[in-house]
C-alpha cells in the first residue's frame, strides 16, 4: 500500500525496526534527512530500534561513526548482527566458541563467551571474512565441525545493497563451509528470526504485533519481518513490490507520515 493512498484504520503503531545500511546509512555517509526523521521519532515518544546485518566491525566502531555523522542514540536503539548472534549463543547454551571474523566484531561476542582457536568447542561462529581469511583457521573450524560444533553464521545473505552499489555479502563464506562439513548454519542475522527477536528485546516487546519494520531489502529483509508477524515497509525507489508488502515510502518526509499517522491512529 501507498502511504498516499493511506487509509486510517484501527492499528495503533508501537514500535519501529529500521536497516541501517541503504535506509539511514547511504554509501559510508549519513543519508538525507535521516538526522531530522530520528529526532522526529524521539519526539514523539514512538521507541525504535536500528538492526544492521553488518558484522565487519565492533557496536563501538558504528556507534562513533553514526554519532559523528549527527545521529545521537542510546545503546539500546542500535543492534549489530554480532550482538543478535551473542543473544541466540546465550539462549542456546553456548559457552565456548571458534571465531571466523573481523578482529573488532569480536569484542561483541566475548561478554559473555569464552574464544578458542582449537576444538573442542560448542561452537564456530562465521562473520565477515573477507579482509580476515586465514585457511589454516578454516581448516581447524571444519575439525571442530566434524567433532561435534554447531555452525553458527551471523548471516547468510548473497549480496547487500549500500544503497549505491551491490557487493558480495557473508553466504559467500557460510556456503563453503555448508558444503565442506555437510553441516547447516545455524543463521541469526536477517531475514532469520532471531534478529527479530532479538530487536523486540531491544524495544522491551515479546510479541511482534503493532511492529513495523523498514528497510530498502524486499526479499531478505521485509520477507523476514513479513514471516516472523511486523508489518513490512519498503523504503526505496522500485516501482513494483510484491502484494504483501504493506506500505511503500520512497523518502523520510512519507515514512515520517506514515510513522506518525499510525501511532495516533
Amino acid at each position: 500500500m501507498d502511504v498516499n493512498s493511506l487509509q486510517t484504520n484501527n492499528l495503533s503503531l508501537n514500535s519501529v525496526v529500521l536497516d541501517l545500511d541503504g535506509v539511514l546509512w547511504i554509501g559510508g555517509s549519513l543519508g538525507q534527512g535521516a538526522a531530522a526523521f530520528l529526532d522526529l521519532l524521539k519526539r514523539e515518544g514512538l521507541p525504535f530500534c536500528i538492526l544492521t546485518n553488518d558484522c565487519s566491525v565492533s557496536k563501538v566502531d558504528r556507534y562513533n561513526s553514526l554519532t559523528r555523522a549527527g545521529l545521537t542514540l542510546n545503546d539500546e536503539q542500535l543492534l549489530t548482527a554480532p550482538e543478535v548472534t551473542r543473544d541466540w549463543l546465550r539462549d542456546a547454551g553456548v559457552r565456548t566458541i571458534m571465531y571466523l571474523g573481523a578482529p573488532r566484531a569480536l569484542t561483541d561476542l566475548t561478554k559473555e563467551l569464552r574464544v578458542r582457536e582449537v576444538a573442542p568447542v560448542d561452537a564456530v561462529v562465521v562473520g565477515d571474512l573477507f579482509a580476515h581469511f586465514d585457511r589454516g583457521a578454516i581448516d581447524r573450524a571444519v575439525k571442530a565441525i566434524s567433532q561435534g560444533a554447531i555452525l553458527v553464521a551471523m548471516q547468510r545473505n548473497q549480496r547487500w545493497f549500500d544503497g549505491i552499489e551491490w557487493h558480495v555479502d557473508n553466504g559467500f563464506w557460510v556456503a563453503g563451509l555448508e558444503y565442506v562439513t555437510g553441516r547447516q548454519a545455524v543463521v541469526t542475522g536477517k531475514p532469520y528470526s532471531p534478529a527479530y527477536k532479538s530487536a523486540l528485546t531491544r524495544l522491551g516487546l515479546t510479541v511482534p504485533s503493532n511492529t513495523f519494520f523498514v528497510s530498502d531489502d524486499i526479499m531478505s529483509d521485509l520477507r523476514g519481518a513479513k514471516n516472523f508477524g511486523l508489518k513490512a515497509v519498503y523504503f526505496g525507489s522500485q516501482s513494483t513490490v510484491p502484494p504483501w508488502v504493506d506500505y511503500v515510502v520512497g523518502d523520510f518526509s512519507s515514512l515520517a507520515s506514515l510513522l506518525i499517522g499510525e501511532k495516533h491512529g
